[in-house]
């Protein structure tokens, strides 16, 4: 889900890759691309689910991911909304809503910070290319607090608390960071909302 108090321009589903378990089910994983309009003007934004079953999914998601969304750019904008004969679209001569480049991703990857997925998040693109994805984390200047977003259950002392939520951004909007936290307080889910704030 995606919710904005500025306008979305546009939005799209985005499927990403489903591995086939025989002994545990498994979803099928997505995510959502919006194009908001707000103080940092046309921003892509990203709310992310990846699969939790296996890390080998989870970086076949990553990629296609990726993929995608280095991609969107340079195919220009996705028309969505309530359709023709509303004076806003293609067939009534609307100019294409806009695809910039900085993006934000955001939400559940089921990593931690030191998993290989992480590190396929924050790379360079294949060759070299496009750089890597910030964490807002540990760019707001809190490298020193775990942020764990996933708190063991007591009835569970198997597990961990985990870091597995995050907010990951285009270089270009490192600097837009002015804080990022984890609201240990909210209830209502097994993870701890992730706020991150940037501005102009």
């Amino acid at each position: 889900m995606l919710l904005s108090k500025t306008p979305v321009l546009s939005c799209r589903p985005l499927a990403l890759p489903k591995r086939v378990f025989a002994d545990r089910f498994n979803m099928r994983m997505g995510a959502l691309e919006g194009v908001t309009d707000g103080p940092l003007g046309p921003l892509r934004v990203y709310t992310v689910h990846l699969g939790y079953l296996d890390d080998g999914e989870r970086q076949l998601q990553i990629e296609r991911l990726l993929a995608m969304v280095r991609a969107a750019p340079g195919e220009g904008g996705a028309w969505t909304g309530p359709g023709a004969h509303n004076n806003r679209d293609w067939s009534a001569g609307a100019p294409a809503p806009p695809m910039p480049e900085n993006a934000v991703l955001l939400g559940d990857f089921n990593m931690t910070p030191d998993s290989l997925e992480y590190a396929l998040v924050t790379a360079p693109g294949d060759n070299g290319g496009e750089p890597g994805f910030i964490d807002a984390w540990p760019a707001a200047g809190n490298g020193h607090d775990p942020g764990f977003t996933f708190i063991c259950p007591p009835e569970q002392p198997e597990m961990r608390d985990k870091r597995i939520d995050y907010c990951f951004l285009s270089p270009a909007l490192a600097d837009k960071v002015r804080a990022c936290r984890v609201d240990q307080e909210a209830k209502g889910s097994d993870h701890q909302p992730l706020w991150a704030e940037l501005a102009p």
